[in-house]
């Protein structure tokens, strides 16, 4: 694949990630609202894995992009500051966010499906291992808070979300 439909790939999938634009001095606040009838998806629906760091008990979700690469979130994969972190609406950092080295690969686990795992032992045992870690190297998350976890083998039979590669993104 050219590197620029992969770059495109990725821009593409970034647009999923929620970024933090919140100053420190914005006023924030929540809502919520039940859900009423809803149903569970089933597993034709679902390309959604749990990341799971063994060494820290650290779960995280991502999406399958193909049976041995899942799209997370950089802080998925990197230790960064215990802060809270604000952006202005560039994506410059205005706090915290700062970046540390990757956590190591080969103790992130990959479950589709119900297994997961508790905080002490592994459930089962992982339908893949983290081999290798990709992301643009930042040292802040604004604007960066992404990542592609590439697996040490292929998961046979796992869904795999849909992306564009060809087109344009819809502004209507």
């Amino acid at each position: 694949m050219p590197s620029s439909r992969f770059g495109f790939a990725v821009a593409a999938a970034a647009s999923v990630v929620v970024a933090c634009s919140a100053a420190p001095a914005e006023r924030t606040g929540s809502n919520g609202a039940q859900i009423i009838h809803g149903v569970e998806s089933d597993a034709s629906q679902d390309a959604v894995v749990l990341l799971f760091n063994a060494a820290l008990g650290y779960e995280c979700s991502g999406t399958l992009l193909a049976p041995n690469l899942v799209l997370t979130a950089r802080h998925c994969v990197s230790a960064t500051g215990d802060s809270g972190i604000a952006c202005d609406v560039n994506g410059n950092p205005l706090a915290g966010g700062s970046v540390a080295g990757d956590f190591v690969p080969g103790v992130n686990y990959v479950f589709v499906g119900r297994t997961r795992p508790s905080d002490t032992k592994l459930m089962g045992s992982p339908d893949a291992k983290a081999q290798k870690f990709f992301h643009d190297d930042s040292k802040n998350l604004c604007n960066h808070d992404i990542a592609l976890v590439l697996h040490d083998r292929k998961i046979e039979g796992a869904r795999i979300a849909q992306i564009r590669l060809d087109t344009d993104v819809d502004k209507t």
